[in-house]
């Protein structure tokens, strides 16, 4: 599926192009609000919520990464933290 990726994007109108980042963010806006929603509604029911420690899962993954680079391609893995990140 991914090897008819940069087909797609090159039949994509520019609008579209242009509009997509503002897309993803409101997406990503309402999926944490909706994620926010609804731990709150877990935890008002009695459920008990355990959240991870992201730090030291981050931490722990950093020898796994750099078996994936030639599978990903030079420089993938530097882009993705680039976008998390900002």
């Amino acid at each position: 599926m991914l090897e008819h990726f940069p087909s797609c994007i090159a039949r994509c109108p520019s609008s579209r192009l242009r509009l997509s980042p503002e897309g993803g963010e409101e997406n990503n806006r309402l999926t944490l609000a909706l994620e926010g929603s609804l731990i709150e509604q877990f935890r008002k029911s009695g459920m008990q919520v355990t959240e991870p420690d992201v730090g030291s899962f981050r931490s722990a993954m950093q020898s796994i990464y750099p078996r994936y680079g030639s599978i990903w391609g030079a420089g993938v893995y530097a882009q993705m933290q680039s976008i998390r990140s900002s």
